[in-house]
């Protein structure tokens, strides 16, 4: 079992790439602004970039899948981080995270033609047909390559989304959810807390953080490289308001959410995917 769970925090480091009290918003206003923001879209595309990853670092492995391993993981895959149940795991966190006062501020963003191809782009990202490592090598290449004004509003998005410190937060977190969810169905497995594990994880916090802020530059660069330096800027004010500040962290938690609903039950049937558990 603890191959397939190293297997897939290394699979989780190359996936993750975008993205005061107040009452709760209606399911109906949240989906649309899932829909309109692409998160709606970009869940869609999270199983097959997973699948991947994981596969990919299964392959790496000394400890390799058999093809009949590989074959059953996969459907796991597919349907532990199937588009209907990431989705329902994300609209009843946005919906619960969103204050209403801010939805007409960015339902007014998101009807603008900067804020709609942003959409877009973002939503192209997470459909990328290439491999993980594919997407890094090419967006780190094409980050060497632009000038240095360029590259520092780069810099500031990803500060402002605070995107290195999210993937690092998602990756322990979900990592978690798998090491839950396999102990909920393997009771033989090796004792360790989850206290313990996410110290084990939280240890390495500060190399997670240099290399995904590294990754995301390179992402950023790639995602966005058909924007202007001053459109980047408009984007960045966006973020920074009242609006695009909130928006940002809501959906980066309903985000985590539908991670965490999608790890936790590969962890619960990861078990079930062993040639000695099949025989």
């Amino acid at each position: 079992m603890y191959k397939y769970f190293q297997i897939f925090v290394s699979s989780v480091c190359l996936v993750f790439f975008a993205i005061a009290g107040h009452a709760e918003t209606d399911v109906q206003t949240a989906e649309v602004l899932m829909r309109k923001s692409g998160l709606w879209q970009q869940l869609a595309g999270l199983a097959p970039q997973i699948r991947a990853g994981f596969l990919a670092a299964a392959s790496q492995s000394k400890a390799s899948l058999s093809p009949t391993e590989s074959a059953r993981v996969t459907k796991i895959l597919d349907d532990a981080y199937s588009p209907d149940r990431l989705r329902a795991a994300s609209l009843a966190v946005l919906a619960k995270e969103l204050d209403p006062r801010r939805v007409p501020a960015l339902d007014r963003w998101f009807a603008e033609s900067l804020g709609q191809r942003i959409t877009k782009l973002e939503e192209a990202a997470s459909n990328d047909p290439s491999s993980p490592e594919e997407q890094i090598l090419k967006g780190s290449n094409l980050l060497k390559s632009l000038p240095e004004s360029r590259r520092a509003v780069i810099a500031e998005l990803v500060k402002v989304t605070r995107s290195a410190e999210l993937m690092a937060d998602l990756t322990i977190e979900t990592a978690l959810a798998v090491g839950v969810g396999a102990a909920s169905v393997s009771p033989g497995l090796p004792s360790i807390s989850s206290k313990e594990l996410r110290m084990a994880f939280e240890a390495q916090r500060p190399q997670m953080l240099v290399a995904f802020h590294a990754m995301t530059m390179g992402g950023f660069s790639l995602a966005y490289t058909t924007l202007s330096t001053d459109e980047l800027k408009n984007y960045i004010r966006f973020l920074k308001s009242d609006a695009g500040s909130h928006f940002n962290a809501s959906s980066s938690k309903a985000f985590g959410a539908a991670l965490k609903a999608g790890a936790t039950e590969l962890g619960r049937r990861l078990p079930g995917t062993k040639d000695g558990a099949n025989t």
